[in-house]
């Protein structure tokens, strides 16, 4: 059984204050938390339906499942994990580094998207700027599939951010993900280096633009007036890996 206080909890973890007066989040999905159990994360609790089978859950009915989900319709698991403590930024990076720098993205999908691309093209570091959505949104870590294991996240001021990585590593690359740049070709060669993408309504702030060294826009043909910032964000990733 399951009290209400308990659930009430639960829920509150749905709300970013919620989430800073506990240091706790969720994750929901026999993914996710599969995920979460074997990160090494803390993790608080997990709860699950009838029948299945996930490691230490606590079985719940469908309504009190039901209760407790961020989502539309309730995952068969959920997990309660600690918020880990914050990890400083080291600007010292390696010759081949990849750092991936995000600029008020707004939308928790995309940001979870974003997290999970970069995990699946081997991008270990992620800045977000502190206007960004919350990384431990419920919808940011459901999108990112398990991801935000495995990427590490940083909160700051980018701008500073840029500034350490530039002072730190000689000829440090910084792309600003832009609408009328230089076409993407042959990225491999920005490295070590940034790629900044920014906001879903407004692209990256000019003052941020005006720290890079190079501006890449992908070329289309016609119609959409613009890309998805997840989107834009994976084929930059791709050309910049491949």
């Amino acid at each position: 059984m399951i009290s209400k206080n308990e659930i009430k909890h639960v829920r509150a973890l749905h709300r970013k204050k919620g989430r800073k007066l506990s240091g706790q989040f969720i994750v929901e999905g026999v993914k996710g938390v599969e995920e979460a159990l074997a990160s090494g994360w803390p993790v608080e609790k997990v709860y699950a339906l009838e029948g299945v089978a996930v490691p230490s859950a606590h079985e719940v009915s469908q309504k009190d499942m039901q209760q407790m989900t961020a989502l539309s319709s309730p995952s068969p698991a959920m997990a309660v994990l600690r918020i880990p403590e914050d990890q400083v930024f080291d600007p010292l990076v390696g010759v081949d580094e990849r750092i991936l720098i995000l600029d008020e993205i707004s939308d928790p999908g995309n940001l979870g998207t974003i997290l999970r691309t970069a995990d699946w093209f081997g991008i270990r570091k992620v800045i977000l700027s502190e206007n960004c959505v919350d990384v431990f949104n419920p919808k940011a870590v459901q999108s990112t599939m398990g991801s935000l294991f495995r990427v590490e996240t940083f909160v700051l001021d980018i701008s500073e951010g840029i500034h350490a990585l530039k002072q730190h590593n000689p000829s440090f690359h910084v792309m600003a993900a832009v609408m009328d740049g230089d076409p993407i070709a042959d990225l491999r060669q920005s490295l070590p280096g940034a790629l900044i993408i920014g906001s879903e309504a407004h692209g990256i702030r000019p003052e941020i633009i005006a720290m890079a060294t190079e501006r890449r826009s992908i070329p289309g043909v016609a119609g959409a007036e613009s890309l998805n910032a997840s989107m834009a964000a994976g084929i930059l990733m791709y050309a910049w890996t491949r």
